[in-house]
């Protein structure tokens, strides 16, 4: 967040990395969870990477039936189809 405020972009990509690496190296374990990659996805940039990730986070959400979630990315995809037609 500290390289984020400072808008200090190569501390911050690091930082992003070593976020990514420790949910990658940490995936299907039982410290895996969906709000670790929906975390990921507020820091991501890139709408089509941020959609990738929240897609897997929605995977995971659909595994463990995690209601609050699912609803979540629901308003996540009605906010992309709107976001597609301006």
């Amino acid at each position: 967040m500290a390289a984020a405020e400072e808008q200090n972009q190569k501390s911050f990509d690091g930082y992003y990395l070593e976020l990514k690496q420790l949910f990658e190296e940490n995936e299907n374990t039982d410290k895996d969870h969906l709000v670790l990659w929906e975390t990921l996805t507020d820091f991501t940039d890139e709408l089509s990477l941020a959609m990738t990730i929240y897609e897997q986070a929605l995977i995971k959400a659909e595994v463990i039936n995690s209601t609050d979630f699912l609803s979540s990315i629901e308003h996540l995809e009605k906010a992309k189809i709107s976001c597609a037609y301006k």
